[in-house]
């Protein structure tokens, strides 16, 4: 479990082998204690053969009050490979492209003022913007006292599950379920809490458009998002006395 005191910056590559030079099979992540010690994040590494160039997230926020939102894509490439290019779009909307991108090395904006979602992160091989080159790309936020890390996600479904709901544990408790529609066509999503449809969890989605519900009241499990039309990007989202944590659907 090392530390490298006074490092700052990515991507973080973890490679293994047997000590014969065969690769190994491990587990890998990273454990995040801030605003001294109050404040815990872990964020599990994503394999090699996961990467993608197409990563989308629910949502981004650098409007709320005490809330702050990086967008981060890093060229994966070992020292010598190529190079990478970049797109942002937050609902819909291009708001940077950038690069190129040197292997081994990264980029982190922000766009303070806006709210919006679905974010996607596109990257390319070129400057052009044509062919597609793998990334690794994640949001950091802090809001208020809490730290949180969500990696993009490169594979869509129109499934996704939870463990459990609550909001109805009092007034310092918010649970919004988050469902985006990066394709280009709208989709009809279906929320269910413990095998029922509540109340405003259903509906359909244009092109590029994000729903994020609430259900005072709630509390049980299992919660699922389902989507027909085409996949969709859908993670719940919790403040909890003021620290907030984000769950991807799995």
């Amino acid at each position: 479990t090392p530390t490298f005191q006074g490092v700052m910056g990515g991507p973080v590559v973890v490679d293994a082998n047997d000590g014969a030079g065969h690769p190994a099979l491990i587990m890998a992540s990273q454990r995040v204690l801030s605003n001294d010690g109050a404040a815990f994040n872990e964020l599990p590494g994503q394999p090699a053969s996961g990467l993608a160039s197409d990563y989308v997230w629910t949502w981004y926020d650098m409007q709320s009050a005490g809330a702050r939102n990086w967008v981060l894509v890093a060229n994966p490439n070992d020292p010598g490979g190529a190079q990478i290019y970049y797109k942002i779009f937050i609902g819909g909307t291009q708001v940077a492209q950038g690069g190129p991108i040197a292997p081994g090395n990264n980029v982190t904006p922000t766009f303070p003022g806006t709210m919006n979602g679905p974010v996607e992160v596109k990257t390319y091989s070129d400057a052009g913007f044509t062919t597609s080159a793998n990334s690794i790309a994640s949001q950091r936020s802090i809001f208020g006292p809490s730290f949180e890390e969500v990696p993009g996600q490169g594979t869509l479904s129109s499934d996704y599950r939870w463990t459990w709901y609550d909001q109805a544990e009092g007034p310092g408790v918010t649970n919004w379920v988050l469902v985006a529609n990066p394709n280009s066509a709208p989709v009809s999503y279906q929320i269910k809490i413990h095998g029922s449809v509540p109340p405003g969890g259903s509906g359909t989605l244009a092109p590029g458009a994000r729903v994020i519900p609430t259900f005072p009241g709630k509390m049980g499990g299992p919660v699922e998002v389902t989507s027909t039309g085409g996949p969709v990007m859908a993670s719940q989202r919790v403040l909890w006395n003021g620290y907030f944590n984000e769950v991807l659907g799995q």
